[in-house]
């Protein structure tokens, strides 16, 4: 893993030093060589400097970088590549090689268009899948779900089946959280849940008495949850017992399920009109809250938000702040004040006409002096902590005041253009319109696009802030989306 990182590490500090150390000079010195026409002429006489100069910046427009799992899903590769039309390869691969011996790695060049280079394979043994348990109980307090399942079974001599389920679902692209937290556990499997979603589940009563009970004992959920896991238990414990398998035992667990999450089904609630629910037990919350929990707990329920408005009063016409916000059920209230005592900072406020309530961090002080460090040492997991990366690199664009400038005002645009629901780019539709306002092009993904228009993804991503006119192929257009 060392040797990979320093590999990266070499490289992505190259290109910061060398950005830093351009001028407007010598950027228009390098905008006289190309490597669209093998037959330029000095192509071959430049220096490494100005080399790396060039691209850089060809980096910047058209380069990629990615994590790919190799073709037996056991190790994992970091590419980096450039798509373009008629690339030079020769040209690149001649001056890279030079400036980067360090690297200890091999270049290859696979089909006409494009330059790519896989650096240091990763094994998925490298890949760490410890989790603190306070964490897991956190996340597992926003996204988890304990079930009791009861359906009609004729070969049953009380005529219903019973099961037990711990589940998590949730979106396929946090895969890799769940597979840490099924690694956790060492129990359950995890299955395709819809289009888009996958399921962890442990049903087995042996694994969830032996295993998940314990850890909830243990390391207890601070959300009303707790109530309904509290029955949950009761449940799986006549079951294990062999109680479920006799009427008065199985009413038992009827009269717990009555008070468990919705509570029963129509149908049941007909077959068994004489079952009261059991009075759900109260939740306590502890005096002090484990920063690994509120970790996991914001892995699954958090938001950082960037806020970007139209604004008179500043000169680049536009005003930017930042947000990071948690978002409940009014049932618990009492958490989310206790996170104001928590970070120090905050308030809580309930959604109109919603029976949600949101705590809510808006004052860029406490952003960047509370939770940004927080999070900096309690980790986010999954792909809400890309979103955490890119909401810190807007906190140090606005810490630098060069949220007023153009330049940097529109890469606020495009880090916020990739952040939250509009980080799964590959289901963005990208409709193109003509002047007259009708559709002429449509695309499923900014890449797609992207191609078609034979830009950089940053193209596009730029034309959609705009939503200005574009010129192609003597039409005027604009590109819209959902974003």
């Amino acid at each position: 893993m060392f040797p990979f990182l320093l590999c990266a590490l070499f490289l992505f500090k190259k290109i910061n030093y060398l950005k830093e150390k351009l001028n407007p000079n010598q950027l228009n010195k390098i905008e006289s060589y190309s490597l669209v026409d093998t037959k330029t002429p000095g192509l071959k006489t430049i220096s490494d400097e100005e080399f790396i100069q060039w691209f850089v910046g060809l980096t910047d427009g058209e380069g990629c970088f990615s994590i790919v799992p190799s073709n037996n899903d056991t190790s994992f590769y970091f590419k980096f590549a450039i798509f373009m039309h008629n690339l030079n390869h020769s040209f690149i691969t001649e001056h890279l090689s030079s400036v980067t011996r360090k690297l200890n790695h091999k270049m290859q060049l696979m089909q006409s268009r494009s330059y790519y280079t896989y650096i240091k394979p990763i094994s998925n043994t490298e890949i760490s899948y410890n989790l603190n348990p306070w964490f897991v109980t956190g996340y597992a307090d926003g996204e988890s779900s304990f079930i009791l399942l009861i359906n009609k079974n004729n070969k049953s001599k009380i005529g219903y089946s019973l099961q037990g389920s711990f589940s998590i679902n949730i979106h396929e692209k946090d895969r890799v959280t769940l597979e840490k937290i099924a690694k956790f556990f060492g129990v359950g499997n995890i299955t395709k849940s819809g289009k888009e979603s996958i399921l962890y589940r442990v049903t087995s009563v042996k694994d969830l008495i032996n295993v998940i009970i314990p850890h909830f004992d243990k390391y207890p959920l601070l959300t009303q949850k707790y109530a309904d896991y509290l029955l949950f238990k009761k449940a799986i414990e006549l079951m294990y017992e062999k109680k479920h398998l006799n009427i008065e035992g199985f009413e038992k667990i009827i009269s717990i399920k009555a008070s468990l999450n919705l509570g029963l089904t129509d149908d049941l609630k007909i077959t068994f009109p004489e079952i009261s629910a059991i009075s759900r037990p109260l939740v306590q919350l502890p005096k002090q809250i484990d920063p690994n929990w509120v970790a996991g707990f914001t892995s699954g329920e958090g938001n950082f938000g960037v806020n970007i408005v139209k604004s008179s009063s500043t000169k680049i016409g536009e005003r930017v702040s930042l947000i990071f916000r948690i978002t409940q059920h009014t049932r618990d209230t009492e958490l989310m004040k206790c996170l104001i005592s928590f970070f120090g900072c905050g308030m809580n406020y309930k959604v109109t006409n919603r029976e949600l309530g949101n705590y809510t961090v808006n004052k860029f002080s406490d952003i960047t002096g509370k939770i940004i460090p927080f999070f900096e040492k309690y980790c986010i997991e999954g792909v809400k902590a890309e979103d955490f990366r890119d909401f810190c690199q807007v906190a140090k664009i606005i810490e630098s005041k060069s949220h007023l400038t153009t330049e940097g005002l529109e890469n606020i645009h495009i880090l916020k253009s990739k952040m939250n629901r509009s980080r799964s780019r590959s289901n963005t539709d990208v409709n193109i319109f003509n002047k007259d306002g009708n559709l002429v092009y449509t695309f499923n993904s900014i890449k797609e696009c992207a191609l078609f228009f034979k830009v950089s993804e940053r193209t596009i991503i730029r034309r959609l802030i705009k939503g200005s006119l574009v010129e192609y192929e003597n039409q005027n257009l604009i590109f819209k989306n959902n974003i």
